[in-house]
């Protein structure tokens, strides 16, 4: 589950947040709201409004207590301004010195040198502007491709027996079944028709994917549903596999702001060019970067690459340094290929960074998560296990037409991972 770090909220990493980069840490806040007021801090005398703000009688009873004591009433006063000065110096003293800490899973553990990287070359790492790239590179691992397939095989497979899966075990599932894994498909195929709400459709969206008619059924069942949650959903689910079933809901939810971005970038997957033409109008037009750069990497993902002008200067920046890097990774840019294998230290971004590292022929960036596989945290362990086992799937263990799998949780899947 990830949080906003300034308010706790849940949040989607990629779908629902806005990362930025501090350091070498990749801190991801729930909206552009929370950055500012990151970037503010809490306010100085937080201690000092909270008095302020609080009933007068007890600051009055305090006034009498030290009048009772012999105070002089102006030495009354005097004493009482000490008192509040002294406690909004403390708090500005533990505001200053007291960092926020990160979320532990967004955080990049080191910088590596770039020649460290196999197959990128010295001349695409500089571009990518060199030591402010960041990154993490473990200790080189001993476990030869096949052998770490096999264990990542072990971890998946666990997920089968699982009674009540979470979201994790789903991309479990769904990765195997992917891979021609008969006993995954079955388990799913249980899950679509036995389970509600976001386990129900991930199970579906996991079926279509490879091309199993019941995953369309589930979906097309709960876009008739007079629950409006569900029927958006399903809608969104639907227009990303290319059903155009979905299209009269995509159009409708452009409607609404709520629902307009995302709505959008679904309807984009059906070729419907008033979804393209928003969001284009967003990525020149929106004062929001956040829904500036959503909306450059969803057209990105669609081959428009009239977009990599805004998603260089994003990523060079270093704000939106991930998202940025997804968008140009599907424009073929090869210079983000060390923001990518870094991004395989998030648990949560770990799917889709080693999607897009597959692409480019990355296999071996496998070695720098296969240690992961051996958590007792669940999320990390089978996190792991799926970017493993397809960076190191036999060629052609694929099913054939099968598009990507989403690596993305909606928001309101957030709170079901463990």
């Amino acid at each position: 589950m990830n949080h906003c770090p300034y308010c706790r909220k849940s949040i989607d990493t990629l779908a629902g947040g806005v990362a930025r980069v501090v350091d070498t840490r990749v801190v991801v806040y729930c909206s552009t709201a929370c950055v500012d007021k990151a970037r503010r801090g809490r306010p100085l005398f937080r201690a000092l409004h909270l008095i302020a703000a609080a009933p007068a009688r007890p600051a009055r009873q305090l006034a009498r207590g030290l009048s009772a004591l012999r105070f002089p009433p102006e030495h009354a006063v005097l004493a009482l301004s000490v008192v509040l000065f002294a406690v909004g110096a403390a708090s500005l003293v533990r505001w200053r010195w007291t960092p926020v800490a990160a979320p532990v899973f967004l955080a990049f553990e080191s910088q590596a040198p770039p020649s460290r990287w196999p197959g990128v070359d010295a001349e695409d790492v500089s571009a990518n502007g060199g030591s402010e790239a960041v990154s993490r590179q473990p200790e080189a691992v001993r476990l030869d491709p096949i052998e770490a397939n096999g264990r990542a095989l072990e971890v998946l497979e666990a997920s089968l027996t699982v009674e009540r899966p979470t979201l994790w075990d789903l991309d479990a599932l769904a990765i195997l079944a992917q891979h021609r894994h008969a006993k995954a498909t079955a388990r799913l195929l249980v899950l679509a028709r036995a389970e509600t709400g976001p386990a129900r459709r991930k199970a579906a969206v996991a079926l279509a994917r490879i091309g199993r008619p019941e995953g369309l059924d589930v979906l097309r069942e709960d876009l008739a549903s007079q629950n409006s949650s569900n029927s958006a959903l399903a809608a969104m689910e639907l227009g990303r596999l290319g059903d155009r079933s979905a299209l009269p809901v995509l159009k409708r939810l452009m409607n609404y702001s709520e629902t307009r971005m995302a709505a959008a970038e679904s309807a984009l997957f059906l070729k419907y060019e008033p979804a393209k033409i928003m969001l284009l109008q967003t990525v020149r037009n929106s004062p929001r970067s956040g829904d500036r750069v959503r909306a450059a990497v969803a057209l990105a993902a669609a081959g428009e690459s009239q977009v990599r002008e805004l998603l260089e200067q994003l990523y060079e920046d270093g704000q939106f340094r991930f998202m940025a890097a997804v968008g140009l990774g599907h424009l073929g840019d090869r210079r983000v290929l060390p923001v990518l294998r870094s991004a395989l230290a998030n648990t949560a971004l770990r799917l889709e960074s080693a999607q897009l590292l597959l692409e480019f022929s990355q296999q071996d960036a496998y070695r720098d998560v296969v240690r992961d596989m051996d958590s007792e945290h669940a999320p990390t362990r089978i996190s792991a296990a799926v970017a493993v086992y397809l960076l190191t799937a036999p060629a052609g263990s694929e099913k054939p037409g099968s598009p990507g799998l989403s690596g993305s949780h909606g928001p309101e899947e957030g709170g079901a991972h463990g």
